[in-house]
């Protein structure tokens, strides 16, 4: 069976191209997008992005074309319930119609994640199905393309990026927690969310350094027991983030900040660690913008300082 799946999003996405090839478990789907602009009073606007200068709302519209679907055998009834007198798999089992939803949802979510770290758009986020006020299902196998009114204003930075969008919608990699932390980091601090922005950058800085230390360690030589072992205290349990930041860097690997970049080292203690530590055991502490900013600076400072 044959679907397509059309859907709006409460949300824009800018893009030159409209029409995405997209694997999603070893099935290519096609996705096409269109930015749809509608009037609306600031009341209306939760969950869209206005624009300031026409007062409408941009949304994209999304159609999901899903080819061979496998079709319910309805041939025993067994277990079958009746709706609308309309047979349906047992409970726990997806009708094609359901697995359709289902491809069409992750596709755009595919989209949707690595448009966020190609294009540098954090803000965005992805969907669940039931933010879906209603999905049109209908059985034309064919999208057409439509031609972006925008193509003149996007610059040949945003379309190389795109062509590295295409790329990577087509095979079968995966957002890395390295990644997905720096977005969810930069996210929580473009839309106001301060104690979430100390706590999202400290755990990308931490798990960033856990990562260096790994890859260098590997790199030159060591096994997976030593290098595991190099994150564990004698007793067996981990390792602080002071620890590897101050001890294991030098020790292992020669790197040391206590004199090279002092003041880094520290801005990063006070304003990263020490505010995260204070936000995440419960502790009662006001986090302004100031705040968030020095904490998120301070950590990729001091990141900066260990690449060098």
């Amino acid at each position: 069976m044959n679907f397509k799946i059309d859907f709006t999003l409460p949300f824009p996405i800018y893009l030159n191209s409209k029409k995405f090839d997209i694997l999603i478990d070893d099935k290519l789907v096609q996705l096409n997008l269109e930015i749809e602009n509608s009037i609306s009073s600031p009341i209306n606007l939760e969950g869209s992005l206005k624009n300031e200068y026409t007062n409408s709302v941009h949304q994209t519209k999304v159609s999901v074309l899903i080819k061979d679907i496998e079709e319910t055998d309805t041939s025993n009834r067994k277990g079958f319930r009746v709706e609308n007198g309309v047979f349906l798999p047992p409970s726990g089992q997806k009708t094609p119609t359901e697995i359709a939803i289902d491809y069409s949802v992750n596709a755009t979510n595919r989209l949707i994640d690595f448009y966020r770290l190609t294009m540098h758009k954090p803000e965005i986020q992805n969907i669940q199905k039931s933010e879906i006020v209603h999905f049109l299902i209908n059985d034309n196998t064919s999208i057409s393309e439509t031609k972006s009114p925008l193509s003149c204003g996007y610059s040949q930075d945003d379309l190389a990026r795109e062509e590295q969008l295409k790329n990577i919608l087509l095979g079968n990699r995966e957002l890395d927690i390295l990644e997905q932390l720096l977005l969810d980091s930069n996210q929580k601090l473009q839309r106001g969310q301060w104690k979430l922005t100390v706590l999202e950058v400290s755990s990308f800085f931490e798990a960033w350094v856990n990562h260096f230390i790994r890859k260098k360690l590997t790199s030159n030589g060591k096994d997976e027991p030593y290098i595991d072992q190099v994150f564990l205290k004698r007793n067996g349990e981990p390792k602080s983030i002071w620890n590897l930041v101050t001890k294991v860097l030098k020790d292992e690997l020669s790197i040391d900040l206590g004199t090279s970049a002092n003041a880094k080292l520290q801005n990063w203690a006070v304003n990263g660690k020490n505010l995260r530590n204070k936000i995440a055991h419960g502790k009662m502490v006001k986090v302004n913008k100031q705040d968030a900013l020095k904490a998120y600076n301070a950590c990729h400072e001091l990141k900066e300082e260990i690449e060098k």
